[in-house]
């Protein structure tokens, strides 16, 4: 590449990660060697569950059939054997448990031992939350907690330095909360000033300030971060998920609730703790918000509008803009079986074909900074046998790298969902329209709904619609909160509603919707023991999104009907978490 050209690729990416400006038009008319100068030194990384819930044991048995897809690293958890089994630390490293380093030495050895090739990029997966541990979540405010948390810090620095592995990958997502502590969901200023505060054993009869629990997260943030140097050393790369500052503005503004945005958004606080690891990280070190936002995403130009808001706008949270501006770099996010939905026999019915599997790594690659990572829990990219569709998608990442048109359009992508007609809904675009030719006629009550967690989603199985189904020993919850706010953290699956409503007088002739303000994420509408209606699409684009329920034909005029309503979440918070209406023709 000549001088030249190579300074128009660096001008143009100055401009997207400065000022957020949309190049693709500029960066098409660039030659295939330019571009491709673009990708040539950025990473992938698998975060799967063929290795975020393998022992290494295992990798290093892999190891040969892995150097076959070229990708750049994956993500180790370790299992150290406790008591009489070995238990995975992926959400053990902020427990307050001691750690020492001879719990480790058998796994470090072995990772030592491997013959890692291409994989250069290997880190080490640290969740935040001690979700299902069973053991003691960090409480800032006790020092004795934070002492403990920053000499297992430390320990995983070195940990991860002597196994040969690059860093950590931070995983920050709350995943409900731990079951008890005053910080058991760590970021979530909501849950601890409106609840969890009474179990806080330094000062339980009223909660802390925003501010002075904002100075403390920023104070153990530049600590963490010191420990964590102080075990590996200063040139440690720390790649975050869902992501930072981005994560907590965005935690900010999905909230129609007044009482729910700004302080008391639930990873608000994440944006204090990065200030405080920006502070203290040194100059060598690599600090990557890893945009779980572009999980779906495939065209080059909503990448960089990810980036826009990862570099541009969620600065605008931090008390460090300049240091913000030097040190965070944007990573993205890719799940190849979005909503896990997966089938090699049919890839064409996959949320992503092979073909734009290939096209969402080249342009998540030029869109990066370096590192580009994928999630997945069905995708399986070294089995002992190759199925033919598989090979296909391993080929997807063998021409990633290649020279490709950034213009390039995804066209329609599968999401295995049924349509508006089948499924009676009305969502989107035509959800304005009909909403500007209907009225309200009803609030649906907010409390007073019996409710059943369903984690298996066996309740279709036993019978949770029907219209006499006894109740009567199911717990009460309201509509218009999240039912983790509500005795539920853990709870992801199915959940289910019932309430007997009374319909009041309708118009004869007209159209009659149920209009929810948002279901989190899909929802399914059984009247009278009858199913109606759905909205079941893909859940990173429809959980906060208004829709109507056509039942017309299942009500009529003044009558009483057993409402009964099935709500599916794949991950964080769930449920029928805005108001419900009956809506009718005007």
């Amino acid at each position: 590449m000549s001088k030249l050209k190579y300074m128009l690729v660096l001008t143009l990416f100055f401009a997207v990660s400065v000022f957020g400006y949309d190049v693709s038009e500029n960066l098409d008319k660039l030659t295939d060697d330019d571009v491709q100068g673009t990708v040539a030194d950025k990473k992938m990384i698998l975060a799967t569950t063929e290795f975020y819930m393998t022992p290494v044991s295992k990798i290093a048995k892999m190891i040969n059939r892995m150097q076959q897809v070229p990708f750049d690293g994956i993500t180790v958890n370790f299992f150290p054997k406790q008591g009489n089994k070995h238990t995975g630390m992926e959400h053990r490293w902020w427990a307050i448990v001691p750690l020492t380093y001879e719990m480790f030495k058998p796994e470090i050895e072995i990772l030592k031992s491997i013959k890692w090739g291409r994989y250069t990029e290997n880190l080490v997966w640290v969740g935040t939350t001690t979700v299902r541990s069973g053991h003691s979540p960090l409480n800032w405010f006790k020092e004795d907690d934070v002492k403990v948390w920053l000499k297992n810090t430390e320990l995983l620095g070195r940990v991860a330095k002597d196994a040969g592995l690059r860093g950590i990958f931070l995983d920050t997502e709350q995943y409900g909360g731990a079951d008890y502590g005053a910080w058991r969901a760590p970021f979530d200023y909501y849950e601890y000033s409106t609840c969890d505060y009474k179990a806080d054993v330094t000062q339980p009869n009223k909660p802390r300030s925003f501010a002075e629990c904002a100075k403390r997260f920023r104070e153990c943030g530049r600590r963490w971060v010191k420990a964590l140097v102080k075990g590996y050393g200063d040139d440690i790369v720390i790649l975050v998920i869902p992501g930072m500052h981005s994560e907590a503005r965005w935690s900010i503004i999905r909230f129609d609730n007044p009482a729910m945005r700004g302080h008391n958004s639930d990873y608000r606080l994440q944006a204090a703790f990065f200030d405080g690891v920006i502070e203290g990280l040194p100059k060598r070190a690599t600090l990557i918000d890893g945009c779980e936002r572009c999980y779906p995403l495939m065209e080059y130009r909503d990448f960089t509008f990810q980036r826009d808001m990862v570099l541009r706008q969620s600065v605008k949270l931090s008390s460090v803009p300049n240091l913000y501006h030097k040190r965070v770099r944007f990573g993205v996010g890719i799940w190849p079986d979005v909503n896990m939905v997966w089938n090699l026999d049919k890839p064409n019915r996959n949320h992503k074909t092979p073909l734009q599997m290939e096209h969402t790594l080249y342009n998540a690659m030029v869109a990066s900074d370096k590192y580009v990572w994928l999630w997945s829990s069905k995708v399986f990219f070294f089995p002992k046998k190759i199925p033919p569709n598989l090979e296909k998608y391993r080929d997807a990442v063998r021409n990633a790298r290649k020279p490709h048109d950034l213009q390039w359009k995804q066209g329609k992508s599968f999401t295995g969902y049924d349509s508006a007609e089948v499924a009676h809904y009305v969502d989107g675009d035509d959800l304005d329209v009909l909403l500007a030719h209907t009225r309200e006629v009803m609030k649906l009550p907010l409390a007073g709904w019996k409710f059943k967690p369903d984690p298996k989603s066996k309740g279709v199985e036993l019978g949770y619609f029907k219209k006499d189904f006894d109740d009567s020993n199911w717990k009460e919850i309201r509509i218009g909160q999240f039912w983790e706010r509500q005795g539920y953290p853990n709870l992801d699956g199915s959940g289910w509603y019932r309430k007997k409503i009374k319909f009041p007088k309708l118009p004869a002739g007209k159209k009659v919707y149920m209009y929810f303000g948002a279901v989190d994420e899909s929802a399914w509408l059984y009247i009278d023991g009858k199913l109606v209606a759905w909205h079941d699409k893909l859940p990173t684009e429809t959980w906060n999104k208004p829709f109507a329920l056509d039942i017309t034909d299942a009500v009529k005029s003044g009558g009483t009907y057993q409402i009964t309503i099935r709500v599916n979440d794949v991950s964080r918070l769930g449920g029928i978490w805005k108001p419900v209406k009956i809506i009718v023709e005007k």
